[in-house]
């Protein structure tokens, strides 16, 4: 019979290169300073809600004051994703544990929390604000902190949610 290669050990994953591990840990802190950079530009500050929303200095769109808490929502879930994922790639990079089959796993990360946090954004603001508050009655530091822990804990976020929904649309 005839032995597996060196690079596999004997739980069957594979050695990651050099490169793979250099390409996921740039990817994870360009999308974190791309996020965190949106967070500035879209950031709600009173009387610039109606602001355009300016990226790159050439990029520019119009953005209501719903629609920019929206995205600050979806941008703070990415970045509390990301910070998850750049922790969890650091830690095992670092003990020489990092798995092949994990890579998905720390691409993915980051675009399950941002939706995620925009559901959580959706449920707290439908939910905790009258219908006639407009978004000068949000409080940006609220929304960005909620919905940056639920991408950096968006496990428990989830968990969270059934646990919420199972009580509430209990079955016989």
């Amino acid at each position: 019979m005839k032995e597996a290669p060196a690079e596999i050990d004997a739980s069957g994953s594979a050695d990651v290169s050099a490169w793979m591990l250099w390409a996921i840990g740039f990817f994870l802190v360009l999308l974190a300073v791309f996020f965190v950079y949106l967070v500035i530009q879209v950031w709600p500050d009173g009387s610039a809600l109606q602001k355009p929303v300016r990226l790159l200095g050439f990029i520019r769109f119009d953005v209501s004051g719903e629609a920019r808490y929206i995205l600050l929502a979806a941008s703070m879930g990415l970045v509390g994703s990301v910070i998850q994922s750049m922790t969890f790639f650091a830690y095992y990079v670092g003990k020489r544990q990092f798995q092949r089959s994990w890579m998905i796993w720390y691409i993915l990360r980051p675009f399950i929390g941002m939706p995620l946090a925009l559901i959580f954004y959706f449920a707290v603001r439908g939910g905790f604000f009258s219908l006639s508050a407009g978004a000068d009655a949000v409080s940006p530091f609220g929304v960005a902190a909620l919905c940056g822990v639920v991408g950096m804990f968006s496990k428990q976020a989830m968990d969270k949610l059934q646990e919420v929904f199972g009580n509430l649309f209990k079955t016989k």
